[in-house]
């Protein structure tokens, strides 16, 4: 009996608890324009209820190319890594279960890999898909918050000032592997309580320092099927706080001119708006004014993990809750 072909790239997605969106992503997987035996599909469910994870995962059972896992140690990272290390394709390609994925998707990704042969990580396109409608107060420099990834332009090697999403993201699985996946420390973990982050931006850095490029390919596309329950302002508001987390935690070199960074914006803040009071956190329409609050609250939690703001005004100066 003839053994079935090694395939070109591996899909690995990790899934919790959304089956109705998990079967949207692989359908998406399943129409690519690659010829199906060149690619394989590797599900990781860590879905709490691994029992209805099991009966769900049957209804894949049997299919030529596919493999559904089921992994109880909770974290993004890790179900990553572990379909990563169940892969057998020399390129691994990474979804999450609530993106949608163009059809030339992995042909895109493969034809980035054969032109910079010395690429480790190729990232692409995260466009919007909505749910409901766009909150008219969400400045378009929020839209990384909700992974949001579009630098416009042609295949290229990633710019300094660019950032590659996980969730749509590809490696070379020698490399990857070698350098033992993405960081379990970082990343989400759950049903999204814990908004952790960073665990791309650290392999890329990891990457670089094994001699590999990080390369953005445009036209690898997908969507993002933009949950409507984050689209509120306090959410933006963790969400950024969490980002500051994770910038701490993903670069501790850097954390001491990062806090001190914080506690001169905080400054700044305070000094220009006479203060920053309980009352600034209050709903706003205004893009512009929002934008600022989510700025305040990432410097805020940054400049806390750092100790907290010298310089402070004294009592009795300013409004109460001043910084």
């Amino acid at each position: 009996m003839t053994p079935p072909a090694v395939p070109l790239i591996s899909v690995v997605i990790p899934t919790y608890d959304r089956p109705v969106l998990l079967r949207q992503a692989v359908d998406s997987v399943l129409g690519q324009t690659l010829a199906r035996e060149r690619f394989e599909i590797i599900v990781v469910d860590n879905s709490p209820d691994q029992v209805a994870a099991a009966c769900f995962a049957e209804t894949y059972r049997g299919r030529p190319g596919f493999h559904y896992l089921l992994e109880a140690t909770p974290g993004l990272s890790n179900a990553r890594n572990v379909g990563a290390r169940t892969a057998r394709a020399p390129h691994v390609a990474f979804i999450d279960d609530d993106l949608v994925t163009d059809r030339d998707w992995l042909a895109a990704l493969l034809d980035a890999f054969a032109a910079f042969p010395d690429a480790g990580v190729v990232g692409g396109r995260v466009l919007p898909r909505w749910l409901s409608p766009r909150p008219r107060w969400l400045h378009d420099k929020l839209l990384g918050y909700v992974s949001v990834v579009d630098w416009g332009g042609s295949l290229r090697i990633k710019r300094p000032s660019e950032w590659l999403g996980g969730g749509n993201m590809a490696v070379v699985r020698e490399d990857f592997l070698a350098l033992g996946g993405f960081s379990t420390g970082l990343g989400r973990v759950g049903s999204g309580a814990i908004l952790l982050s960073n665990e791309d931006g650290d392999l890329v850095r990891r990457m670089a320092a094994r001699g590999r490029l990080a390369v953005y390919a445009p036209d690898a596309v997908v969507e993002h099927m933009i949950d409507p329950p984050r689209l509120t302002q306090p959410w933006f508001r963790s969400r950024a706080a969490w980002q500051a987390v994770s910038d701490f935690m993903s670069n501790p070199g850097a954390a001491p001119a990062r806090t001190a960074d914080a506690a001169a914006r905080l400054r700044l803040a305070a000094r220009v708006r006479g203060g920053i009071a309980p009352g600034f956190f209050a709903a706003t329409d205004d893009p512009a004014a929002f934008f600022e609050q989510v700025q305040i609250a990432y410097f805020q939690m940054l400049a806390l993990l750092g100790g907290g703001v010298e310089g402070a005004p004294a009592a009795g100066e300013g409004r109460p809750g001043q910084i």
